[in-house]
């Protein structure tokens, strides 16, 4: 053992030696060394200087394979200790930091779970919000759509076209007195209650009483002022709208119509040169509009004052499956609120009707009604943009959009791109033919100059799946009334590009408000947008 101690040693003293020596010289020429040549050791897998012995000594003293049988037990027991105590400072250490880590996430998930409940708190406190908000919304409707069938059940029941009645109020009304019954006389003693509730109420009585008492206030002042006063009295007839007969001649007239028939009894507060917009106005509407109308002479009636009264619309018993389908579809339009308003008469009937005796029409109108949704409405001055690309089509209209998208079969039967364009000209203008652009000039832009000469008429396109849809836009303009007027504008230019290529444009809300099915000669090769 000593030998190798000595042997270990050795080599060190030479290096130490060698070292010292190199270090203390001092050459007057410096030369670079040579390098020394170094070699690997394959035997412990080191690399180090030829010749060497170091390493190798010092690799022979840890190696097992030079252990004596004598310290082989008390180096497997260092070796023992050794794993013992890392093991120990590896699992002291891991529960440190797990007890750190734990000491930091009990801080995280504290914070984490009181914003959880806070959220929590918020969404009941915003769900009850909803709820009370949608109810409201329900009970507006419903109230709207009482106020509404009672209007419909009011205009076909009254006989009076009262689309006229705000043209009574924008000019003043003359009437001779020989056409209308004179006014009641009060005498100065005479209460005016004495006026029919049936006609006045007590409102408009107390009007009616000031104006008796300038009447009379005006005949008095006439026996006294004489010519003066009747100046005075005709400027406030002029300002009234209404001739005013003198008390012999209304006697007359009285005597006149009594032996005619019953007195027809006006308010000449109702005919007043100004629209009354009033509650009293309305409320007197309400309460006198079932008022029986005066029987007049030889049968006939004034056309001045009850029109002819419209005709009823269909009642539900009328409809078909189909036909009811088919006016549903009618009342989106925003050219069709006759049908509408029908439509929501129809609704409401169902509704009240008891739901073991409805028929399959009001069932159908229950279950597929839906309200239409306001929409913008349409400039006759705006221009239609389409255009297609080899993913799909675009359209623009103002400030809306609208696409659709090819399917990977659409260049089937080598179809080209004159096909594409005009396929989106067939779209746009279904597209405003479902927005009710019927019976109207529409201008419509693309960037094919080929498809925009063929449907202009100038020319032909060779493709013929091409010209089927430029013939199908002539029958859709033909069928609608529409004055097609087609123009190229370049593509860098075309705002329907970046629909075409299904290109994020806009949200919900700018998307064209109408939508249409895609026709049947065009499913095997067109799909909706999304």
């Amino acid at each position: 053992m000593l030998n190798d101690t000595d042997d270990f040693l050795g080599p060190v003293s030479q290096h130490s030696a060698t070292q010292h020596k190199t270090s203390g010289a001092t050459p007057l020429i410096s030369k670079e060394p040579a390098p020394a040549p170094w070699v690997y050791d394959d035997t412990f897998g080191i690399v180090h200087h030829e010749g060497c012995r170091t390493c190798r000594h010092y690799m022979m003293h840890i190696s097992d394979t030079v252990l004596d049988d004598s310290d082989t037990e008390s180096y497997n027991l260092a070796l023992h200790l050794r794993d013992k105590e890392l093991r120990r400072r590896f699992v002291e250490g891991f529960r440190s930091g797990r007890s750190i880590q734990q000491e930091h996430d009990t801080e995280r998930l504290k914070t984490y779970r009181a914003q959880r409940d806070e959220a929590r708190a918020s969404e009941a406190v915003y769900k009850t919000r909803v709820e009370e908000t949608e109810a409201v919304v329900r009970r507006l409707e419903d109230e709207l759509l009482d106020l509404q069938i009672a209007y419909d059940t009011f205009r076909s029941q009254s006989p009076c076209d009262w689309d006229s009645v705000s043209d009574w109020s924008d000019s003043p009304i003359a009437l001779d007195a020989s056409s209308l019954p004179a006014a009641p006389q009060v005498d100065s003693g005479e209460s005016s209650d004495s006026q029919s509730p049936e006609l006045l109420d007590q409102e408009d009585t107390d009007d009616y009483e000031e104006d008796e008492g300038d009447y009379e206030s005006a005949s008095i002042s006439s026996d006294e002022e004489g010519s003066e006063a009747e100046v005075e009295s005709e400027e406030e007839e002029e300002t009234v709208g209404l001739a005013h007969p003198s008390d012999d001649e209304g006697a007359d007239d009285v005597a006149a119509l009594d032996d005619t028939g019953p007195v027809l009894q006006l308010n000449p507060l109702s005919f007043s040169t100004h629209q009354d917009t009033s509650e009293e106005s309305d409320t007197y509407l309400n309460d006198n509009h079932s008022t029986p109308s005066p029987d007049f002479p030889n049968g006939q009636q004034s056309s001045a004052f009850f029109p002819a009264p419209r005709p009823s619309a269909p009642k539900l018993g009328s409809y078909s499956l189909v036909a009811i389908r088919e006016q549903m579809q009618l009342a989106h339009r925003p050219d069709r609120q006759d049908v509408l308003t029908h439509i929501k008469s129809l609704v409401a009937q169902a509704h009240r009707t008891s739901p073991a005796l409805r028929t399959e029409v009001q069932k159908v109108l229950l279950a597929e009604w839906r309200r239409p949704s306001p929409v913008p409405s349409i400039s006759v001055d705006e221009v239609v943009y389409v255009d297609a690309s080899g993913t799909g089509i675009g359209f623009v209209f103002g400030e809306h959009w609208q696409a659709w998208r090819f399917k990977k079969v659409w260049t089937k039967d080598c179809r080209q791109v004159q096909w594409a364009e005009a396929v989106a000209v067939e779209l746009g203008i279904r597209l405003m033919i479902e927005a009710g652009f019927s019976g109207k000039a529409l201008s419509l832009r693309s960037d094919n100059q080929q498809v925009v000469q063929a449907i202009s008429g100038e020319r032909v396109i060779g493709e013929i799946h091409a010209t089927q849809i430029v013939q199908n836009v002539h029958r859709l303009c033909k069928k609608y009334c529409i004055n097609l007027s087609v123009s190229w504008i370049p593509g860098v230019f075309n705002p329907a590009d970046a629909p075409s290529r299904l290109l994020p444009v806009g949200g919900k809300r700018t998307r064209f408000p109408y939508h249409i099915g895609i026709p049947q000669h065009l499913q095997e090769f067109v799909a909706p947008y999304h």
